[in-house]
């Protein structure tokens, strides 16, 4: 693979030894971001609609930002259905009276359980 991409990619990145900073881009965005994730957090729309324990994800966030292991794709993607749920109600799509409803384990808990199991 490393011939293959030789003169296309820069050396430097085609013989590092290292990849860690795959995993460290979103925990540095997550510590400069941090004020406004924990105001996320504390209203959120997919929790409302039951999808999301707010309360997990923001302990998740907590550990993602202080460097401890977490399962940092399905925090990213709880982000990210957070973002496009709050789009969708800013564009009246998602009407706003929260619905408190219980489908067992969310999104978030489910991969925090994962995780301490594993």
């Amino acid at each position: 693979m490393r011939r293959a991409l030789g003169g296309i990619v820069p050396d430097a990145l085609l013989h590092r030894r290292r990849k860690a900073f795959v995993a460290r881009g979103p925990r540095v965005t997550i510590a400069n971001q941090w004020a406004s994730l924990v105001a996320m957090s504390r209203e959120m729309v997919s929790a409302s609609l039951g999808l999301v324990d707010s309360r997990a994800f923001s302990q998740a966030l907590e550990e993602a930002r202080c460097g401890k292991h977490v399962a940092i794709m399905p925090l990213l993607r709880t982000l990210e259905l957070e973002l496009w749920l709050r789009n969708l109600r800013a564009r009246g799509v998602l009407g706003n009276e929260p619905r408190h409803v219980s489908r067992g384990p969310s999104i978030i808990t489910a991969a925090t359980h994962t995780r301490q199991v594993s």
